[in-house]
């Protein structure tokens, strides 16, 4: 009762929408409070004050409700319509406190802008006077009471009373010294704190002045000058130079090696002086940890953990704990170094391809800075630790000590006519490695247009020539004044190359030479390729791909880098290179090759090579192309007998000998055989043959050469008896010339034996004209 004459409450009623309760027999003295509540709560308020319990109780709504009192005669009291707003805490409207009316005079503001929640300890104050009293409060100015510079372009302001918020508009607050309006406001949920932030930035030793415009009252009442107005200065502070760097990080310390399961972070002072961190920040993009003590003696080392973890590491070094750690991304992160003045002076911004080892990625091994003498930074100077403990927490680093190797060149690619790209040993200098003068090509090309160091690793560098390059030259480059990490120059024995812009593949100039379809359980395919050219090719333009229903299937491209193919030279690839090595013996390793290679199938299947959609080569193969007196075919390749004659000629892939190992990937294949085509319309290669598959004289080869393509065939094998041995072709289509051969077997696939044959030929074109060949040979047999 805040009036100054007792008031008989008797037959009042208080209630919302839905329950109306009565008041009886009750008055309340000027000054004095009455608190309601339901009948079965009396008791528990009595302690607090004078207490009157009704029924039916209005349950009041968490969320919001309109409470209205009323006289006998049902005149409006007073009434409230609150909502859950009111509280302006988002914690004290989840429950527990009460809402206090502030003002309490009969002209007051009402509504949100008189009514808070309670600041008493307990909760609220029944019986006795509003924790939030303040009489007369809505009639007040809204003056700042505070303002303070939380950056260097953002304040706080602490207001008496809160500002009825329909005025409040960033433009409504400037700033002197040519500051000028915020272009950003927040209300805080208490309303009695505003942030502001400007789009220029406050300097040291120059005093603010703010102008709050628009500041009013809930009753409608202006603030004026000077009451609206607040000033700060922000002291003139020395910034301070930290020589200290991030020295180690251990992001995963999961699977457990040596160290704690927990994270660090190492800091190191590389100078002779002891180092005060005080004013200096450590964290990352979202959280920066400020330090208001620690010191690190010189050349000495500091480890950064969690507060709670600081006993885990006390037997490593010098340990500080934050009470806030920003926690460490196993994949990637940042982590930063600033000044005392908000400056940065380190980033770290790592990955897990730092650790340049898949196993040690995986956890449990920290990353270590390779030397902080280093002009390179990142991937180029940090390593994943090589101490069995899996890091170094406290002492120097186990990556620091190892070989320091001389800046190599090691590979030259043409990537097209004019783009070159190097690739050194190790991480290069991006500013020597981005002059294109460090660079000379010889035959008239000269320094290239441009040269770009590629980020993030800097080992290699993309060079521009000036103009295209043309084909079938090789030219070699020479890198000049391009350093290391440590600033160590290229050593001339080490500073060049050779590339080449290699001829267009066209079809046939790259020729498939052997193909093995039907492995031996655990083996692995393979196919091998020929240079039928005398220039040098690029097998990356080439991809692999089978047939199946006159349908190409999915493209394999043998190589996604430049791969030089010399002239006459053979190259096979395969799925796993390391098992082709151990089933077979090679002669040239380094031409068994890992390819993504389409799957064969074992009985029989087409395999083509194209490049740019042409097809260069296609071979059908099948079991029955093997030499048929071998017990077994898997694990034994068919290999290409003559790069003269057409993939599919019949006869020309053959099953590689025995003596060979029944494979010669990457090499001469053991069935090479060198045909030379005479005049004669239909003539043997040899008179004699031996088909033992010891790769020579395997196949009765018959010559021939017509005028012209399109004749029809016929040809039949007999003993020297008369005997039809073999029906060797039935009406084949000729080209104009080729060879068609015999492989020993008769018409039921056994061998023929050893002595004289003839071969009776018959062939015609479609005007009628006929034309008979006979001609005699040998089957011979080793002796046993």
């Amino acid at each position: 009762n805040p009036g100054s004459n007792s008031a008989d409450l008797d037959k009042w009623t208080f209630g919302d929408a839905g329950t109306k309760a009565t008041i009886t027999n009750l008055t309340i003295k000027p000054g004095e409070y009455l608190i309601l509540c339901p009948i079965a709560d009396t008791l528990l308020y009595k302690k607090f004050g004078k207490t009157k319990g009704i029924s039916p109780w209005p349950s009041l709504g968490n969320g919001g409700d309109q409470i209205t009192l009323k006289s006998f005669k049902q005149r409006l009291v007073d009434s409230v319509a609150f909502s859950d707003k009111w509280y302006k805490s988002q914690k004290k409207k989840n429950g527990g406190w009460s809402l206090e009316k502030i003002d309490l005079l009969f002209n007051s503001c009402t509504g949100f802008y008189n009514w808070a929640s309670a600041i008493d300890p307990i909760g609220g104050t029944p019986g006795r006077v509003n924790s939030l009293n303040k009489p007369g409060s809505s009639q007040w100015n809204i003056v700042i009471e505070t303002i303070e510079y939380t950056s260097d372009s953002t304040v706080i302001l602490t207001l008496n009373s809160i500002a009825d918020t329909f005025y409040l508009k960033p433009a409504h607050f400037i700033m002197d010294n040519k500051i000028g309006e915020a272009n950003a406001m927040f209300v805080d949920e208490s309303y009695l704190k505003i942030h502001l932030k400007f789009d220029s930035k406050f300097k040291e030793g120059i005093n603010y002045t703010l102008i709050a415009n628009s500041l009013f009252n809930c009753n409608g009442k202006r603030t004026q000058e000077p009451k609206n107005q607040a000033s700060f200065t922000i002291p003139i502070i020395p910034e301070v130079d930290y020589p200290v760097v991030i020295n180690e990080i251990f992001a995963d310390p999961s699977p457990q090696l040596g160290l704690p399961e927990v994270e660090f972070v190492e800091l190191y002072n590389p100078t002779g002086k002891l180092v005060s961190l005080q004013g200096m920040s450590y964290g990352d993009e979202s959280y920066q940890y400020k330090f208001t003590s620690g010191e690190i003696a010189a050349q000495s080392y500091l480890i950064l953990c969690p507060k709670k973890e600081i006993s885990s590491f006390s037997t490593f070094g010098n340990v500080l704990g934050l009470p806030d750690w920003p926690s460490l991304g196993n994949e990637k992160d940042v982590v930063i170094l600033k000044n005392n003045k908000g400056r940065e002076f380190q980033r770290v911004a790592y990955t897990a391809g730092w650790y340049g080892d898949s196993e040690k990625k995986s956890g449990g091994y920290s990353l270590e800075m390779v030397s902080h003498l280093s002009i390179c930074t990142g991937l180029q100077n940090w390593l994943a630790s090589i101490d069995p403990l899996g890091g170094t927490p406290g002492k120097q680093n186990s990556v620091s000590n190892l070989p320091k190797d001389p800046l190599k060149l090691m590979k030259v690619v043409l990537t097209d006519s004019i783009t070159l790209l190097l690739t050194f040993n190790k991480t290069i200098d991006s500013l020597s490695a981005s002059a294109s003068d460090n660079y000379h090509i010889n035959n008239g090309i000269g320094t290239p247009g441009n040269a770009f160091p590629l980020s993030p690793a800097f080992y290699k560098v993309e060079l521009k020539l000036k103009k295209a390059l043309t084909s079938g030259h090789f030219n070699k480059i020479e890198v000049k004044e391009v350093r290391d990490c440590m600033g160590s120059h290229i050593a001339k024995e080490f500073n060049y190359g050779e590339f080449i812009m290699t001829e267009k593949i066209v079809k046939n100039s790259i020729l498939i030479s052997e193909i093995l379809f039907n492995p031996r359980p655990g083996g692995e395919d393979f196919i091998e390729v020929y240079n039928n050219t005398d220039h040098t090719l690029d097998l990356q333009e080439i991809s692999i791909a089978t047939i199946v229903k006159d349908t190409i299937g999915t493209r394999k491209p043998i190589s996604l880098k430049q791969l030089l193919f010399e002239p006459g030279q053979y190259m096979s690839f395969t799925n796993a290179p390391e098992t082709i090595k151990k089933s077979y013996r090679i002669e040239n390793p380094d031409r068994v090759l890992k390819a993504t290679l389409p799957q064969f199938n074992d009985g029989e299947g087409t395999v083509v090579l194209l490049s740019k959609g042409v097809r260069i080569d296609e071979l059908t193969y099948t079991e029955k192309m093997h030499f048929q007196l071998l017990k077994d075919f898997e694990g034994v390749s068919l290999e290409r007998s003559s790069f003269k004659l057409r993939s599919n000629e019949a006869g020309n892939f053959r099953s590689a000998t025995a003596a060979s190992g029944f494979a010669t990937p990457g090499y001469k294949n053991s069935q090479h055989t060198e045909h030379h085509f005479n005049d004669d319309e239909f003539s043997l290669i040899s008179k004699t043959f031996s088909p033992d598959n010891d790769g020579f004289e395997d196949l009765l080869q018959v010559s021939y050469r017509m005028p012209a393509p399109g004749m029809v065939a016929n040809a039949k094998i007999f003993n020297d008896k008369g005997i039809l041995i073999k029906h060797l072709i039935k009406n084949s289509t000729l080209n104009a010339e080729g060879l068609f051969v015999w492989d020993g077997l008769n018409e039921f696939n056994n061998a023929a034996g050893s002595g004289i044959y003839f071969i009776f030929a018959e062939i015609f074109d479609t005007s009628g004209n006929v034309k008979q060949f006979r001609r005699s040979f040998a089957l011979a047999e080793k002796l046993q």
